[in-house]
């Protein structure tokens, strides 16, 4: 007997696509990091992985979609989750106080921001919104 994948086809193989309900599909959300827009010195396995992410995240939608599931990738630039406080920084505050100047915004991004974007991505108002990667980063790299 010759083993199948999961949705019944060879590795390789493409299975013909039904259609699917776009109201009652599951979502998956992917968060990546901004390898694509400058280098991350330090953090190459971080970046690496991440950077996986993002560049597989079409073929991977493409998968899910047989199984009636929405695949998106968010890159939410820097959130501040406690490692840009004073008392947990992952480096030096002097550092992070010059890049937050810059910043269009003069603030790092907190994690509601991000979960603004999931929020939406995850209503059927983004229901045709598949397999991208989605930057909201408030203009970090501008």
């Amino acid at each position: 007997m010759t083993p199948v994948s999961a949705v019944g086809a060879e590795p390789g193989e493409r299975i013909p696509r039904e259609p699917q309900d776009e109201y009652r599909s599951g979502r998956v959300i992917w968060m990546t990091s901004g390898q694509m827009d400058g280098p991350m010195p330090g953090e190459v396995a971080y970046g690496a992985s991440k950077a996986a992410l993002a560049g597989i995240t079409p073929t991977v939608a493409s998968e899910l979609l047989s199984r009636n599931i929405i695949l998106n990738t968010i890159n939410p630039g820097p959130v501040n989750t406690g490692y840009m406080d004073p008392e947990t920084a992952d480096r030096p505050l002097d550092e992070l106080q010059a890049m937050q100047q810059t910043l269009p915004f003069g603030r790092f991004g907190e994690p509601a921001d991000v979960g603004r974007l999931v929020a939406w991505l995850m209503s059927a108002d983004a229901r045709w919104i598949v397999g991208q990667v989605l930057t909201s980063d408030g203009g970090f790299r501008l």
